[in-house]
């Protein structure tokens, strides 16, 4: 990178997400990592800040003489490398940083501007909570209920992949607390958008949960057929779905064309009218239902 000074290259290669290129000037040049640019930042928040893949920050990290160098080192807006990377939901790198010794650092507000001095305190809040836990994801999320702090539960992509497993509990909680808005965001992260907490809320008799679910968008076809498909046809999860605007009809006909004979059974015991679910089927797929009918006689 002729014409460049070793840190311009670096941060040049950096900004390029060129992780060859990052690698050639450490190996190449003498480039201070402790040393900051004219906002108060080191290579690593440039790496964290810019958004880089993963990999880039883990090399500078390997190569800083000791983590301990820049952990505290603070930019002009008052972030810590870990707040960088908290800000920018980079949960892998925030969990690494926490682990070596990620601080926080809750002033220097002199030059943070208006605008971001509102998400400023969000992250601080958030890095809070993840120092608080070390990154239990289950903890982060009840901690965050504690203490109210729901921008928090929409962050980390991690976060939710462990607990899509686990979220009835939370949407149980965020609808008793009639946060459906943040209810709603989680929605789309469930392993089937959100159709066996639906299920499972309406089996229960959780209206409150159930009405929030369906408002936010959960998959309420998936549950419907989940509440009749089972062994045991679970009829007051199915009835509670209807209540809430299962349209029995459609339902019916998607069971017809899917030679689904169960299902068909199971929509026609709990009411499902067989004349309105033809209707809605085009010549084709009523040739294709004739003889799942006529077995089904």
């Amino acid at each position: 990178m002729e014409g460049l000074t070793p840190s311009a290259s670096l941060q040049a290669a950096i900004t390029r997400n060129d992780l060859a290129a990052v690698s050639y000037v450490l190996d190449s040049l003498k480039v201070d990592l402790v040393k900051t640019d004219d906002i108060g930042r080191a290579p690593i928040h440039t790496a964290i800040d810019a958004d880089c893949d993963e990999d880039i920050i883990a090399l500078i990290i390997a190569r800083l003489p000791d983590w301990s160098d820049v952990q505290d080192l603070v930019d002009r807006y008052g972030y810590t490398p870990f707040m960088l990377a908290v800000e920018r939901h980079k949960f892998n790198v925030a969990k690494t940083l926490m682990d070596m010794g990620g601080t926080i650092c809750d002033d220097h507000d002199t030059y943070c501007p208006a605008d971001r001095l509102v998400q400023k305190r969000a992250t601080i809040d958030h890095a809070k909570i993840l120092l608080e836990t070390r990154g239990d994801f289950s903890q982060a999320y009840s901690k965050a209920l504690a203490w109210n702090i729901p921008t928090f539960l929409t962050l980390f992509g991690d976060l939710h992949d462990a607990l899509k497993h686990d979220l009835f509990d939370l949407f149980r909680q965020l609808a008793k607390r009639g946060d459906n808005a943040t209810l709603k965001k989680l929605i789309p992260l469930s392993v089937d958008q959100g159709a066996s907490e639906l299920a499972k809320a309406c089996s229960l008799g959780d209206t409150t949960l159930a009405t929030a679910l369906f408002s936010g968008g959960a998959d309420e076809d998936r549950a419907f057929y989940d509440s009749i498909s089972s062994p045991a046809v679970d009829s007051q999860a199915a009835h509670a779905l209807m209540t809430l605007g299962i349209n029995k009809s459609q339902a019916l006909a998607r069971a017809l064309v899917d030679g689904d004979a169960q299902d068909a059974e199971a929509l026609l015991i709990l009411g499902a009218d067989l004349d309105d679910a033809l209707t809605l089927l085009g010549l084709e797929d009523r040739d294709k239902v004739q003889d799942l009918l006529i077995g089904a006689q």
